[in-house]
């Protein structure tokens, strides 16, 4: 439950930024992106009836493997973001 809890505070922040006109460093926006991505959330439900013991899933390595997973869903959204962006240019000869 944390981790939902973590994921609203985070959409909570992102809107609260949105609506002040709020613009946040990059790493700062990064940072919460991480969270509001949806990624933590959604690994919750790959757990299910894997029966894996608490302190296997609190381990620093299994955490830095969800990190780096996270970390790549962020990258490639962003990633994702840039290609859209990009090929709605219409003077682009390459699109």
């Amino acid at each position: 439950m944390a981790v939902y809890a973590e994921y609203l505070d985070a959409v909570i922040d992102e809107s609260a930024d949105r609506a002040a006109g709020h613009i946040r460093s990059i790493p700062e926006y990064l940072e919460l992106r991480r969270l509001t991505i949806g990624g933590y959330p959604s690994f919750l439900g790959l757990e299910i009836g894997l029966d894996i013991p608490d302190e296997v899933m609190e381990h620093p390595a299994i955490k830095s493997l969800l990190a780096l997973v996270a970390e790549t869903i962020l990258l490639t959204n962003v990633g994702n973001l840039h290609d859209a962006a990009h090929e709605s240019i219409p003077s682009d000869e390459y699109n």
